[in-house]
């Protein structure tokens, strides 16, 4: 296959690119190092996570950048389009980014795929699509509003935009509807990240709403193996996927969890303001386990303990720090 990856500099994004070398003949990256987090800490990330594999890398904004050249020159049979302004919190006037970068982006990416007639168009969701439903464990039949958050929103539409086009062209197209993906090279923004530091330096970790939120939280090797195992289908389902596992835990059990498997205390303290945020997530992962079959995943306990051996290696531990405070 010919791939192009958008955002693969990206956690997800340049993990999954040891996945796709045995896959591929020709693998093009794009990506345009945002400063939402330390673009240094996303080129440490891209350099040691392609290291070995042929890769030709493009410097662009995706919103702005006509495609069609680069489309007509390489005929991708693949399009992995995960480039997006990441984040709940962000506010305006920063945020208007969600909009050049998570609308106008994905729309740029997705005429050009649906133009040269790519086999498959696979994109970032987000599990944050489901900020409304009434169902206590996310299933993709669930019947969704149009969320009130500015981010879920942006995925929200790159949905209704996908799914205009399902069965009009040759292109097979799949959203992913990630769970809260953490691991090593992991962002910065999130929770296990935060907590991991914690411990680790002097960081102190603040826990909102008692530590009482819930999330299904997805290891990065387990959400790869996801997804190479869609990619090996001979044919690809069309519509969204959820990838998670179908376990919740709240930032208390995280904590529990770390300090276990770790030996040491967390170093936390309570922010007493109220966080408006969704209080659980917990995936349904029936559509995927009949859709690849089921997979033996790497553990929570084991995914902490190498995100922490990861954390605590040359070069990483004494930039853990820096790497949170430029969020």
């Amino acid at each position: 296959m010919r791939v192009l990856l958008t955002g693969g500099a990206g956690f997800i994004g340049a993990s999954l690119l040891q996945t796709l070398k045995p896959l591929a003949s020709k693998i093009v990256v794009l990506d345009k190092f945002s400063d939402y987090y330390s673009a240094g800490y996303k080129r440490a990330r891209f350099s040691t996570l392609s290291e070995g594999i042929d890769i030709e890398l493009i410097e662009s904004d995706l919103s702005t950048t006509s495609l069609s050249e680069l489309f007509a020159k390489q005929k991708f049979d693949l399009v992995i389009h995960l480039a997006a302004q990441p984040g709940l919190r962000i506010n305006y006037p920063v945020s208007i980014k969600y909009v050049s970068d998570n609308i106008a982006g994905f729309a740029n990416v997705l005429q050009a795929s649906l133009e040269s007639q790519v086999n498959k168009f696979i994109y970032a969701s987000s599990s944050s699509v489901y900020e409304n439903s009434i169902s206590s464990i996310y299933s993709e039949t669930d019947m969704l509003q149009i969320p009130s958050n500015i981010y879920a929103k942006t995925k929200w539409i790159n949905e209704v935009l996908a799914n205009e086009f399902i069965g009009k062209s040759n292109t097979s197209i799949l959203g992913l509807r990630m769970f809260s993906v953490f691991g090593p090279w992991g962002r910065p923004d999130m929770a296990p990240f935060r907590l991991i530091t914690s411990y680790l330096t002097d960081y102190v970790f603040e826990v909102n709403n008692n530590g009482s939120s819930r999330r299904d939280f997805s290891y990065i090797g387990n959400v790869t193996q996801m997804i190479s195992n869609l990619l090996k289908l001979e044919r690809m389902p069309q519509g969204v996927i959820n990838l998670g596992t179908g376990n919740d835990r709240s930032i208390l059990e995280v904590i529990e969890v770390i300090e276990r498997v770790s030996g040491l205390r967390v170093k936390i303290k309570s922010n007493l303001e109220a966080i408006n945020e969704i209080s659980a997530t917990k995936s349904d992962p029936s559509k995927l386990n009949k859709t690849i079959g089921k997979i033996t995943y790497v553990s929570f306990e084991d995914s902490i303990a190498e995100t922490i051996f990861w954390a605590k290696s040359k070069g990483i531990l004494e930039n853990l720090e820096g790497w949170i405070n430029s969020v």
